[in-house]
């Protein structure tokens, strides 16, 4: 009985916790565990991307490649989102 229980509360396990990442979406989870796709992380963490995943600038050609010096540490409300980094 544990393997059958197992075997079905494993992958279901998997597949929720691997969900945005199985359906395709670029993106990463913050330190809060919570899913930001690309676009989030490119906004208010330019750094991040260029740190982690620097060939989404290839797959978003329209988007300013910060390198490390980026010019944009918060959101249109003038807060920071450090607290928000992996």
């Amino acid at each position: 009985m544990r393997k059958l229980a197992a075997l079905v509360v494993l992958p279901t396990l998997l597949t929720v916790l691997c969900a945005p990442a199985l359906a395709g979406h670029e993106g990463g989870y913050d330190k809060h565990h919570v899913w930001r796709d690309a676009d989030w992380w490119h906004r208010y963490d330019p750094a991040w991307v260029d740190e982690h995943h620097p060939e989404w600038y290839e797959q978003h050609p329209k988007w300013k490649h910060h390198g490390h010096g980026h010019d944009h540490d918060g959101d249109d409300h003038g807060h920071g989102h450090d607290h928000d980094k992996d």
